[in-house]
């Protein structure tokens, strides 16, 4: 997953699906996506941090097409030239942001802070997981 700036991909199970939304429940945590794939399937899941915009969590949330909004914990802030790479982590689920240092500065973000992670369905890579090989 690294080749295309994700973290580690997430291991999941696709709890309920219809009309081509899916809920894959990953150690716990809801994730919706977009996939034709069936429920109980094992799956592997893939958010780039680019695609994950954050919130403090005492931020009123607008109407959004957004479906997941997730509260996390930071666990590092990684300086990388005009960006700040954010990992977040809930109940063994990790997720990383890119978001502009002046952003990361602006939300006080260090680690222990808490925050939503908020992205679209439409974001999220899903791949089938079969013996010997996973396409996301």
């Amino acid at each position: 997953a690294d080749f295309i700036g994700m973290d580690a991909a997430l291991h999941g199970r696709i709890a309920r699906a219809q009309e081509g939304l899916a809920e894959i429940d990953v150690q716990g945590t809801i994730i919706s996506a977009l996939t034709d794939l069936p429920p109980d399937t094992p799956v592997l899941v893939g958010i780039r941090p680019e695609d994950v915009i954050l919130l403090e969590t005492d931020a009123e949330m607008p109407a959004t097409s957004a479906r997941n909004h997730l509260r996390m914990r930071v666990e590092a802030v990684e300086q990388r030239g005009s960006t700040s790479r954010v990992s977040l982590t809930r109940n063994g689920t990790r997720l990383a942001a890119s978001i502009s240092r002046a952003s990361a500065f602006e939300l006080g973000l260090e680690p222990g802070a808490e925050v939503i992670a908020v992205f679209k369905a439409t974001s999220v890579r899903v791949g089938r997981v079969r013996s010997g090989s996973v396409g996301l």
